[in-house]
């Protein structure tokens, strides 16, 4: 798999990547959102072996989002705290293997004190002191990249104004890449072989039910675009029958907001960190695979080392002017400049600013 954007056949059929440990739910902070099995992740230092001095300790910093809803039934979504730089990562210290018998009171004061630092601001009079047997919540070792993950709940935490952002599931175990910033390798690889760390599970939730990372369409001034970060703005919904913020099946499937894979133009920056981006929940979608330019992409960026069959049957006849599909995948080629894969989404109950 390359770095660049997947396709679209990647896009519908995103698979697990490799289990390495066993997934033991357990309920997560008295709801039925079951996260990190406790009993399965290590909380002990014991990682630090012979001819190995010091390990990269990763410090995930994760929050559980239930903002969005499908049918009415809430449907929470996994985050994480990164900081961007030439990857984009998780804050991180060297940590020395201590030759001693308190390998694990070393990481925890080690710990501490590298949490006050990356969540306050120095000389900040907001210094109260972090719980650390509340927060921490395990560590995974990885012996390929010599590192640690060591994960906290963010919600034990107190309030930061540092200038961390959050990724979700998909930027990190799937696309690996936030905006277009890569992902520290170690991560991704590490998130990959253990889904206990990007995995929820409820009573109404499987582990693929997870929302995209998409970028929203906006209209100013006939003008179509992508929606800029922060903006105060509402989210645009293309109207049907509207001469400006009008789409390609408009008038077969009604009002929608629309989004998009990547950013829809180069602005030669070579940053795309000024756009917003959307957690997006498409289950159920219906994919509109008869049109012409559709299938032009698909024979011109047709994948040669992941599977999965595409659907490719002609949509239904319907009497109704009006269908009424939660979710649409298609290619527009009338308000961009080139064909482009779009998703239009009925409800702002699917989505949520990242």
């Amino acid at each position: 798999m390359t770095s660049e954007t997947p396709d679209f056949d990647y896009l519908a059929t995103k698979g697990d990547p490799e289990l390495s440990i066993p997934y033991v739910p357990t309920e997560h902070n008295d709801s039925n959102i079951q996260f990190l099995a406790d009993k399965e992740l290590s909380q002990s230092i014991d990682f630090c072996i012979p001819d190995v001095s010091t390990v990269k300790i990763y410090t995930a910093i994760f929050d559980i989002n239930s903002a969005c809803s499908i049918n009415d039934t809430q449907i929470p979504f996994l985050k994480y705290a990164v900081e961007i730089g030439e990857t984009a990562s998780f804050p991180s210290f060297d940590l020395a293997c201590s030759t001693t018998e308190d390998n694990d009171e070393h990481f925890k004061t080690e710990s501490v004190l590298f949490l006050m630092k990356v969540l306050y601001n120095e000389g900040s009079a907001e210094q109260s002191p972090i719980d650390f047997d509340t927060t921490f919540r395990g560590i995974i070792y990885s012996k390929d990249h010599n590192c640690a993950i060591a994960v906290f709940d963010s919600r034990s935490l107190p309030k930061t104004t540092s200038s961390l952002t959050w990724a979700i599931v998909d930027e990190l175990v799937f696309e690996r890449r936030v905006w277009n910033v890569p992902v520290d390798v170690a991560i991704s690889d590490c998130f990959r072989k253990n889904p206990i760390l990007w995995s929820l599970t409820s009573d109404t939730l499987n582990t693929s039910d997870f929302p995209f990372a998409l970028y929203m369409i906006k209209e100013t001034d006939n003008v179509f675009g992508t929606e800029v970060s922060p903006s105060s703005d509402k989210p645009t919904l293309f109207r049907n029958g509207d001469t400006i913020d009008t789409y390609k099946y408009g008038d077969m499937y009604g009002d929608m907001y629309i989004f998009s894979q990547k950013p829809l133009f180069d602005d030669g920056t070579g940053s795309d960190r000024k756009y917003a981006r959307y957690a997006v929940f498409t289950q159920g979608a219906k994919y509109l695979l008869e049109d012409k330019y559709h299938h032009d992409y698909i024979e011109a960026n047709r994948p040669t080392q992941l599977g999965g069959e595409t659907n490719t049957e002609e949509p239904e006849e319907n009497e109704d002017p009006i269908r009424t599909e939660d979710v649409i995948y298609f290619v527009e080629d009338t308000i961009t400049k080139a064909p482009t894969q779009l998703w239009g989404v009925r409800e702002t109950a699917r989505f949520k600013k990242i």
